[in-house]
């Protein structure tokens, strides 16, 4: 995970590292870290760590006519 953003393995999500944040989605930019945590990525990472991978949930983005 390196350059202006964190991302996600395909076909999941990450969420943030920062104690308390509630981010999570398919990136997590330099933006994100500076923005809401006033840090750089770098700063995040080494207080808290990387990104833990979620992944995302079978049924999700299905509609309710799918035939699921």
């Amino acid at each position: 995970m390196t350059g202006l953003y964190w991302s996600s393995t395909h076909g999941g999500y990450i969420k943030c590292p920062v104690e308390g944040c509630n981010h999570i989605g398919n990136v997590i930019t330099a933006a994100h870290c500076r923005i809401e945590h006033g840090l750089t990525r770098e700063e995040v990472m080494k207080k808290y760590g990387e990104p833990k991978n979620i992944p995302k949930p079978k049924d999700m983005g299905r509609g309710i006519d799918d035939g699921y």
